[in-house]
């Protein structure tokens, strides 16, 4: 009767991994779809990112002359403004001590 038992145990056991075994089978081909649509989807991202960037870079090269200027542009008015300020607090300054 132990036996019996002991042997229904087991194979109830062997059962279950059996079915434990094709239920990670399963999961690891899931796992491997998922992984395969992920890279072709990353991959393809990449691409259209690099195209994108291959039509920018020379609209990009193209206007670095115009750029560099307007940047030069905002530097002058940001030292004529500073040296304004200076001016105007020493004119401030020079007004109150002589008056």
């Amino acid at each position: 009767m132990a036996e019996e038992r002991r042997n229904a145990t087991l194979e109830d056991h062997e059962v279950r991994i059996r079915n434990l075994e094709m239920h990670q089978v399963e999961m690891a081909g899931d796992i491997k779809y998922i992984k395969s649509k992920i890279d072709n989807g990353v991959s393809s991202t990449i691409e259209k990112i690099f195209s994108k960037l291959d039509e920018i870079v020379p609209l990009v090269r193209s206007n670095t002359y115009w750029m560099d200027k307007v940047k030069q542009g905002f530097w002058w008015c940001s030292v004529i403004g500073v040296g304004g300020g200076f001016i105007a607090v020493l004119f401030m300054v020079l007004r109150k001590a002589m008056g």
